[in-house]
This record gives C-alpha cells, structure tokens and sequence, in this order.
C-alpha cells in the first residue's frame, strides 16, 4: 500500500521475527553468544531475560538460522505452562515417538534412550522454552532431573529458558535453589538506547529502501523514540503506523505532527484514563457549584436581616447603649456575600440616628419627675448600661427591661 510511495521493497517494520533485519545492540550479542557457546559446549542450562518486546525470540530465529540443523535437533516449548508429563510427551512427539506410558519415570527412561542414540549420531537436542517465567515450579524442578541424563563428558540435553524478568524471581525460589545452580550461563536483553533506537529504525530501512530520502523528519523519529522507551517491538508498531497514516496524507517526509496523532490513537491505555479524570472533574465542579449555591442562599437569607433594625427595640436603648453601637458600627461595611465580592454594602446607621431622636423625646417626657426619682434612678441605670456596654460587638444587647433582644450581625 505506502511501499511504492515511499519507494520500498518491502514493509521494514513488521513484527515477525525476521532475523534478516536482526539488530544486534551489544545485549543482544550477548544474548546470541550465549546460546551458542552454551549449546556448543553442553553446558546444560542457558536463560536469557528480558522485557517483553525486546527481541529474545527474534535471538532464537537468529540463532537456528546459523546452526547447522544436521548437527542440531531443536525443540521449541509454546506454551510453557505444562505439567512435568506433560512436558515430557511433548518432547517425544517432537521426535516422532507415540510413547504410550504415563508414568513420568517410564517416560524419562525412553527419553532417555532417544538422547543416547542422537548423542551416537553427532547431533545435539536442545530445548528452547519460551514464555519460561509461567511454567510450573513442580515442571521447573523437573527439568533438573533431565539434566542428569548426560554422559561422561557433556549433557545430552541442552536447555535454553527464555523469559521475562519474573523468571529471575522464580528462580529464587527455595524449591528451585538446586536448579537455579544449574544455569550456567545467565544474560539480560536490556532495552535499547535512543542511538541505539534511531540505528535500529535506519538499519531497517536501509534494508528496504531504494533512495537516501529520508522518511521521517528529525523531529518524528525523536517522538518515536522517546514513546517506545527502547523496545524494538513499539519501534516497529509506531513506524509501521507512521508509514500508513503518512500515506494516507500524502506526507513525504512524515512530520512529527502525524506520528503524535498514530501515538494518540494507539495509546488505548491513556484514553479511559482521560476520561475518567474528565468526569471525575466535571463532578467535582458540580459539587462545588452546588456547595457555592447553597452558600450564596444562605448568606442571602441572613444578609436581609443585616442593617436592619426595629424601631421599637432602639427607642428603649439608652443614650450609652446607643452611644455604643454608633461608635462600633460607624464607618464599617458589611459583605453580603463572601463568595462574591460584587456585593459589598456600606452599614447604614441612619436608623439608629433616627431611633435615638425619637428616644430624645421620650427623654425630654422624664424632665417632669422630680429630680429625687430622676438621679436615683438614673445612678441605677447608668450602673445597669455599663454593665451591658462590656458586650463585644456582635453579641445579643438586652434592652433595659429584660424583654427584647437587639441582635447586630456583622462581617469584619
């Protein structure tokens, strides 16, 4: 579809393990070293690790198309999670044999046989197990026994675990402390740098490509290599979907803004994620508007009550209870709403001002008592309103006959 656009002889970047486009960083030669000196030598156990996508298998292919397969019997494990008869009967079938018995001994016994007359041949068995990290423990163990089948001089049996870093774990077992000794040779495929990621990428396409024009600007490679963090597997799958959506805009070189939208696409992991910060956010700010609504209600309802007075209650204040709110209340204002500071009102005390000439009046009523009445009782009252001035603003003021309350709200 994109290879005549790009002027390619074939799709550089597909997942088989192909080992004509094997790209060997300096971990992966030690893989393949590994697997060959181990098998050539009669070492017994080889384990390679490594994360997945980082080409282990793509070592093994690499390494059956080298040996010399009239040398070498190779017996390739798929599914690793078997039990130890089964394990065996797969092993026979591989060479042809429909042995019958169940018995796991009977079955090493003939297994045995078979290995001798190989041996006799000049040919060496070995046993790649793929995926070995879920095979087993009692299946693992079992594999320890195999390696007693050898000769004087080697083992007759060569195996080669390959998996990923949880067989390290599992090896750690207790139960398979015996086996573990056995590994001789042990090697990790780690992830590949960012130069050795933009060499991969150019080794592939210079297998394929018939011009020097590049494919990918500068800046798309290093998005590709900093999204696939080194496994040759993502590598490959961005370039491959790169390539496609390039094609599909007709885009030559392929920037960096098409190889972002092939990274959105494929990141399934990402997309539930945004969605549920997205409603988690949305509810969030419904709640906070619900909250804020309530609140706004409620200040509303105890606001209307601020700056208003009645006038029955001030008229019976005295001149110092009067004297006392005028000079706390003089000049402050008052919030009608702390969520929103549009509203703000000056307290006016023109009621109170209003309230004290009326109560002047009254006053100038009590100038016909006796001055005997008028000074005792006002020693008495005068007394009683120091008293009550002690309150701090905002609290309730009892008026001068114990009856009504006066209550001032008020916002610093």
């Amino acid at each position: 579809m994109y290879l005549d656009f790009y002027q390619l002889k074939r799709a550089p970047f597909h997942l088989t393990p192909d080992p004509e486009f094997l790209f060997l960083s300096p971990s992966h030669k030690a893989a393949l070293g590994a697997i060959m000196h181990g098998i050539a030598e009669g070492y017994g156990f080889v384990a390679i690790v490594g994360k997945a996508g980082v080409g282990k298998t793509t070592i093994i292919r690499a390494y059956l198309e080298t040996a010399d397969q009239q040398q070498l019997k190779m017996i390739s494990i798929v599914n690793a999670n078997v039990s130890p008869r089964g394990l065996l009967k797969t092993v026979l079938r591989e060479f042809g044999d429909d042995f019958e018995a169940d018995d796991p001994f009977d079955l090493v016994n003939r297994l045995h046989q078979i290995l001798l007359e190989e041996y006799e041949q000049g040919r060496k068995v070995a046993l790649i197990i793929d995926e070995a990290q879920n095979m087993p423990v009692e299946t693992l163990d079992h594999l320890r026994i195999l390696s007693n089948l050898e000769t004087p001089t080697e083992k007759l049996l060569q195996i080669v675990f390959v998996g990923q870093p949880e067989l390290k774990d599992k090896l750690e077992l207790k139960e398979l402390r015996s086996l573990k000794q056995r590994v001789v040779l042990r090697v990790a495929i780690e992830p590949l740098t960012d130069e050795q990621s933009l060499a991969y990428i150019y080794h592939r396409l210079a297998k394929v490509a018939t011009t020097l024009e590049p494919i990918f600007t500068q800046r798309a490679l290093k998005l590709i290599v900093a999204t696939a963090k080194g496994t040759p597997r993502i590598l490959s799958t961005l370039c491959t979907n790169a390539l496609i959506a390039g094609f599909g805009y007709r885009q030559n070189p392929i920037t960096a803004r098409t190889v972002r939208e092939v990274i959105d696409h494929l990141d399934e992991a990402r997309k539930p994620q945004r969605l549920r910060r997205g409603l988690a956010l949305a509810l969030a700010l419904i709640v906070c508007a619900g909250v804020v609504g309530l609140c706004r209600e409620k200040l509303k309802d105890e606001g209307s009550t601020v700056g208003t007075y009645s006038s029955k209650p001030l008229q019976m204040l005295t001149r110092p209870q009067r004297g006392v709110l005028e000079s706390v209340f003089a000049g402050r204002t008052v919030k009608d709403n702390p969520w929103d500071n549009r509203v703000t009102t000056t307290l006016n005390v023109t009621s109170i001002q209003e309230s004290q000439s009326e109560t002047e009046q009254i006053d100038s009523k009590s100038d016909l008592m006796p001055e005997s009445v008028k000074s005792t009782n006002l020693t008495e009252k005068t007394q009683e309103d120091d008293d009550r001035t002690k309150s701090e603003p905002g609290q309730s003021l009892r008026d001068i006959h114990g009856q009504n309350f006066v209550r001032i709200q008020h916002y610093w």
